[in-house]
């Protein structure tokens, strides 16, 4: 696969994004479990796990603690 080079809309400018930068923010600030923060965003649990490990919407966590510590 060959890297993308050039602008693409990320974050609240992408058109088809699900989620806001203030959902981001608000999942990854929370406490509840990824299934009950999944369900309650119509995502699934993978995306919610996703952004509590800033593998995904690194901008919209930027200077935000996590709301509680992760279970290794």
């Amino acid at each position: 696969m060959t890297k993308r080079t050039g602008y693409y809309a990320t974050g609240d400018r992408n058109a088809k994004t699900k989620l806001s930068e203030s959902d981001v923010a608000t999942i990854y600030v929370g406490v509840d479990s990824d299934a009950v923060t999944a369900r309650a965003f119509s995502v699934t649990r993978s995306t919610v796990a996703k952004i509590r490990r800033r593998e995904t919407r690194q901008a919209a966590t930027e200077g935000l603690v996590l709301g509680r510590p992760r279970e290794s």
